[in-house]
């Protein structure tokens, strides 16, 4: 869900159509800044000096983040563990960080913070502590990624087959990417008998 000095649009990406988002801003002073449908209050961040096509855009079960300097922005309690299954998105490493001059996480000593594999049987996981409550920030600082999972407190599955569908025909509950239990009534990317749709 594009959120500030963005607009979105669809792009062709592994030989199907997905969401896509361009930024807008044009200026180091203007922040693109991306929400999640399944958890809106984690979003990226993104700026330059210049405009971008395609800056974000999704595969069938990764996000790609198609340029470094994307901020990874989630809330959090102190003690939260956060963890990204993510890639690196060609030909360049990515590389993941704690970010700021007062971080509110710790990467933990596991924490791995580069991925040359650009597939998700070649992910790796970044993980992180809280150390106080507030904005944990984790930023990219090498060439663009692709983030299969970010999860709190639990770390993410290898759950894949992201399918457009109504959710309501399959039996079982119902989570989102956090791995929280919701309703029907719950509008974007949810888990539901070991598979991902997309509930509208």
């Amino acid at each position: 869900m594009c959120w500030v000095n963005c607009a979105a649009t669809t792009y062709s990406m592994d030989g199907k159509e997905g969401f896509s988002v361009n930024y807008t801003g044009g200026s180091n002073d203007n922040k693109m800044q991306v929400k999640l449908a399944a958890n809106e209050e984690i979003f990226f961040e993104y700026s330059n000096s210049q405009t971008k096509n395609n800056a974000v855009k999704t595969g069938e079960n990764y996000m790609q983040c198609d340029s470094k300097n994307f901020v990874i922005n989630i809330p959090v309690k102190t003690g939260d563990v956060i963890y990204i299954k993510y890639s690196a998105k060609g030909g360049t490493a990515a590389a993941l960080d704690v970010y700021g001059s007062e971080p509110a996480i710790t990467a933990d000593a596991e924490a791995v913070k580069t991925c040359s594999g650009k597939t998700e049987g070649e992910s790796v996981i970044f993980k992180a502590t809280a150390t106080k409550g507030g904005t944990a920030k984790i930023k990219e600082t090498s060439g663009g990624m692709r983030v299969y999972a970010i999860s709190i407190n639990q770390e993410p599955t290898g759950i894949q087959n992201v399918k457009v569908a109504d959710a309501k025909s399959a039996n079982g509950a119902i989570y989102n990417l956090a791995g929280q239990k919701v309703n029907e009534s719950y509008k974007g990317i949810v888990i539901k008998n070991g598979k991902k749709y997309i509930q509208k």
